[in-house]
């Protein structure tokens, strides 16, 4: 409000940033505010212009090795145990088909059919799909760091190079996936990290700005890939999370 000419020898006006209650000091948000002081003692507070959002806006998750542990030999070790192969090589065998898996190339029926003729496998499709299937851990430390980023009300999402089948599983086996606003999966898109257009897809679908995004992954190629298209790319390892937590709070500095 302008101050009247004829008033302003009464009015002193000083220009402050301060914070603003304790739930704006969590988030780190500033203001900018003009103090008038109408009488000495009676200060009249007005704010007058927001500073730059907290950062960062919203977090972008990559699943496997990050939410939850993957180890591909317990289903290798199941899986063999009806096949004709060791359970190394047959996972050097039926890798060129989880790549067709997760690029949505083939379902999951076709897939499990062709890895069984492959690897000599004579059980139960059913069970080839369980045991492939079951081979998370989750990974305790970062869902409760995810649980406190969805208190704070940040928006969360996926990113992940995975198939039907998984998806179906670890979904249905671990609730904090529910605490996640949306996702992009390889076998959806037909796409696969650090293929640069699977990241434009994420831009382009999703509600975010990627320079105030944390992306978090554990594979150093998927970062930079991350980073080039413009995220603000953190790399994980579940051995190092106190690390990681640090770096965070450095970018929500």
């Amino acid at each position: 409000m302008p101050v009247p000419r004829e008033k302003a020898r009464r009015w002193k006006i000083v220009e402050i940033a301060c914070r603003l209650g304790s739930e704006v000091k969590k988030i780190g948000r500033k203001f900018t505010l003009r103090i008038c002081l109408l009488r000495p003692g009676k200060p009249s507070l007005m704010p007058i212009q927001p500073c730059p959002r907290s950062m960062p806006d919203s977090y972008l998750f990559d699943i496997g090795n990050v939410i939850i542990n993957v180890d591909f030999t317990l289903a290798a070790g199941k899986i063999s145990s009806h096949a004709i192969v060791a359970p190394e090589e047959m996972t050097t065998l039926v890798a060129p088909l989880m790549v067709d898996l997760e690029l949505g190339r083939i379902g999951p029926d076709a897939f499990i059919e062709a890895a069984s003729a492959t690897i000599g496998y004579s059980g139960d499709p059913e069970y080839f799909r369980t045991s492939f299937a079951d081979i998370f851990e989750l990974n305790s430390p970062m869902v409760s760091f995810i649980e406190a980023l969805k208190a704070r009300g940040k928006p969360l999402y996926l990113l992940s190079n995975t198939n039907v089948i998984h998806v179906q599983f670890f979904e249905a086996a671990f609730p904090v996936f529910g605490l996640f606003d949306g996702a992009i999966y390889s076998h959806e898109v037909g796409l696969m990290k650090p293929d640069p257009a699977i990241f434009e897809i994420v831009k382009s679908t999703l509600p975010i700005d990627p320079s105030r995004t944390v992306y978090i992954d554990d594979l150093t190629a998927n970062c930079e890939a991350g980073r080039a298209a413009g995220f603000l790319a953190v790399p994980y390892a579940a051995a190092r999370h106190d690390e990681f937590l640090k770096t965070i709070s450095g970018i929500e500095e």
